[in-house]
């Protein structure tokens, strides 16, 4: 991860992350694992859902909070 801080201005401050993708694939994995184990699908025990159809039903949750 890189961050780099620019001041255009005494009052303000611009931050610039740069994140490797395999960084943010792992946090994706990390959010969807946590979904996964409180989701709860008809047809399926708590935690027990497949990742693809917990991501289909709670994508709004996911990606946010990734």
């Amino acid at each position: 991860m890189q961050v780099q801080l620019e001041r255009p201005t005494e009052t303000q401050v611009d931050v610039n992350v740069r994140l490797e993708p395999e960084e943010v694939d792992e946090v994706f994995k990390r959010v969807l694992r946590k979904v996964r184990g409180q989701a709860r699908l008809a047809g399926f025990r708590p935690g027990k859902a497949p990742p693809a159809l917990v991501l289909r039903h709670f994508r709004e949750i996911i990606e946010p909070e990734a």
